[in-house]
């Protein structure tokens, strides 16, 4: 079995998730299954719940099992960028991760979804060509209610800063 990472933003990727796992996984295990493999994207979306992300204990927990089912994709990861940074966890709790996994040189005030892209792509030049990148073009949003555009625009300037970078 394969395993790929996947990596993105949660509120905002829900189709591009949905379709790698009901339209392209099973293309790729039809196409791996003359070699005897399949594939299986590490999805946190089930499996890890994130209702209570004000919880330091469920914040600590998403933080570790995100690194866990980085290493334990390597090296295959899925980056899906949109217009959003993420979810910015304390500077503790982002501390107590990267000393966990022994993480150098990574700003403390970065979100999960960069942490993930720092720790299992960018950190690991050894696995370039095993992941991939894809970025998502902004879409027309102004039919969309203001709830419904909250989830897919951008947060906050520094955060389409940090995006941007």
């Amino acid at each position: 079995m394969r395993l790929v990472f996947v990596s993105s933003t949660f509120k905002d990727m829900q189709f591009e998730r949905d379709a790698l796992k009901v339209r392209v996984a099973p293309r790729i295990d039809s196409f791996l299954a003359k070699y005897g493999e399949n594939v299986h994207f590490g999805d946190l979306r089930w499996g890890v719940n994130t209702s209570e992300l004000e919880n330091e204990d469920s914040s600590k927990k998403v933080l570790k099992v995100c690194l866990d089912e980085i290493d334990d994709c390597r090296p295959y990861m899925i980056v899906i960028i949109g217009e959003r940074y993420g979810w910015i966890p304390s500077s503790s709790l982002l501390d107590e991760a990267m000393k966990i996994k022994d993480i150098n040189n990574v700003p403390n005030d970065i979100s999960v979804t960069n942490l993930e892209i720092e720790y299992g792509a960018l950190l690991n030049p050894d696995f370039e060509g095993r992941i991939l990148f894809y970025f998502r073009n902004p879409f027309d949003t102004s039919k969309m209610s203001e709830e419904e555009r909250k989830i897919y625009e951008s947060e906050p300037p520094l955060h389409k800063e940090k995006l941007d970078r």
